[in-house]
């Protein structure tokens, strides 16, 4: 008797998907199940695409103008071998794989799809708070940014702070709420790298080097006005 196995693994950080990832990871559960998988995309405006096949949903207009929420791709769902990879970037971890089937075949399968989607993550992934889930961690890096902030506004509003010491509590407050949520909006756990999501995604690599670059501007004017300031001291 066979050795049945039925694997259920989540991957967390973030990955850009494109499709020729899309297409690799279809084509390797096709071979693993021996039949064409399934195809579900959901859109933001609430329509959702099914297909047997990937190319007709790629080429499908929506795709060009309606941001996608989840890929869900499956095949042999009631039989065995099965294997389902779903995407979303509404879970700690982004991507779910599940495969059912014999156990020797259903590691390598793990494997093969496991590698092919880590080929895909994003520079990025360590930056995604979600990705950490609500555990120590998680909890761990919003207290050290809570701090640094704190640190960093009381060094530039010193006044400020003098005055009102309740702005301590409200820059708490703002960093313990506001990170994580612009950590989803400026480090996603997934990206569409194809139609409306690579021109978002396009747009939100010119912030990237903007922001990056205003630092790093920012530290070169600092350093410079205090070498001419202690020199003009000197003299």
């Amino acid at each position: 008797m066979p050795d049945i196995w039925n694997i259920d693994r989540s991957l967390r950080g973030s990955f850009i998907v494109d499709a020729a990832v899309l297409k690799r990871i279809y084509s390797h559960i096709e071979k693993a199940t021996g039949k064409p998988p399934s195809v579900d995309v959901t859109f933001a405006n609430q329509r959702t695409v099914s297909a047997d096949g990937l190319d007709s949903i790629l080429a499908d207009s929506t795709v060009s103008s309606v941001p996608i929420v989840s890929i869900l791709i499956t095949s042999n769902l009631l039989e065995k071998p099965m294997i389902s990879f779903r995407t979303s970037n509404y879970d700690v971890g982004p991507i779910n794989i599940r495969i059912g089937g014999d156990r020797d075949k259903a590691v390598a399968a793990e494997e093969t799809l496991v590698n092919e989607i880590q080929s895909s993550r994003a520079w990025y992934s360590g930056l995604n708070l979600i990705g950490y889930g609500a555990g120590i961690a998680f909890f761990s890096i919003i207290l050290l940014i809570t701090f640094a902030l704190i640190v960093a506004a009381v060094f530039a509003f010193p006044g400020l702070f003098n005055r009102n010491p309740s702005v301590a509590l409200i820059v708490v407050l703002l960093a313990m709420f506001g990170v994580p949520l612009l950590s989803r909006m400026f480090f996603p756990a997934i990206v569409y790298h194809f139609g409306v999501g690579e021109r978002r995604f396009t747009r939100l690599k010119a912030l990237y080097g903007l922001l990056f670059g205003a630092i790093i501007l920012g530290i070169v004017i600092n350093l410079a006005s205090g070498y001419i300031a202690s020199r003009f001291h000197l003299q």
